[in-house]
């Protein structure tokens, strides 16, 4: 988890973007089903850079493909 989260922080500092760390480490820890002491409230920016990063880790082996946001 400390790995992913590394990675997390990093690519964050790069783009010079601003996340909670704290809940950053929680939503990491539910995905992977670690229990922690004293979780904190998850953020939906948190939930959402978690969420790509697993999406990365489980399809490495997939193909990318480009999707658009649509609003």
């Amino acid at each position: 988890m400390d790995v992913l989260l590394n990675n997390l922080i990093a690519s964050s500092l790069i783009e010079d973007e601003k996340i909670n760390i704290k809940s950053l480490k929680s939503s990491l820890a539910r995905r992977l089903g670690v229990s922690e002491k004293q979780p904190v409230p998850l953020l939906e920016r948190t939930e959402g850079l978690a969420n790509i990063l697993m999406d990365a880790v489980n399809n490495y082996d997939e193909p990318l493909n480009i999707t658009l946001n649509q609003k």
